[in-house]
């Protein structure tokens, strides 16, 4: 099966948070935790507000999923656990994988915009910035069963 939607993500982020994202477009990136995105934007757009500190951004991820159940990332449903059934959430598996593709910035209004492309990996591909991810995910989760038996 495959198919391509858009989803939203929203939240709060400091502006090194951002930069981050800004310096690596075009390159890959991976979440170490959950992602969790909807279809919807407003939804994603009271998110970035009521996760917001003092001086943080409200920004706006779209993220562009491409459905490929051959491939990483999974994107389940959990609308039927979600308090809020009508959002339509849909949780990223640990360390999904997505390419950078633009960041925008609005200092005078403090929001942001990221746009994501989902990025299907194979464990054994044979693309440079692909082992490269797949590496640093092995690193994760070493660190993290390294802290948990310590």
């Amino acid at each position: 099966m495959k198919s391509e939607t858009q989803l939203y993500r929203g939240d709060a982020m400091e502006y090194n948070e951002l930069l981050e994202y800004k310096n690596n477009i075009d390159k890959l990136i991976f979440y170490k935790g959950f992602c969790t995105a909807t279809p919807f934007r407003a939804v994603a757009s009271v998110y970035s507000r009521n996760n917001a500190k003092i001086g943080d951004y409200r920004v706006i991820t779209t993220i562009n999923y491409k459905i490929d159940q051959t491939l990483r990332p999974y994107c389940f449903d959990i609308s039927e656990f979600d308090v809020f059934k009508e959002t339509k959430t849909g949780l990223f598996t640990l360390f999904t994988c997505f390419k950078v593709k633009d960041v925008k910035i609005d200092e005078n209004k403090k929001s942001a915009e990221i746009l994501l492309d989902s990025v299907g990996i194979k464990m054994n591909d044979s693309n440079n910035e692909i082992k490269n991810i797949i590496y640093k995910v092995k690193e994760s989760v070493l660190e993290i069963v390294n802290n948990k038996n310590n």
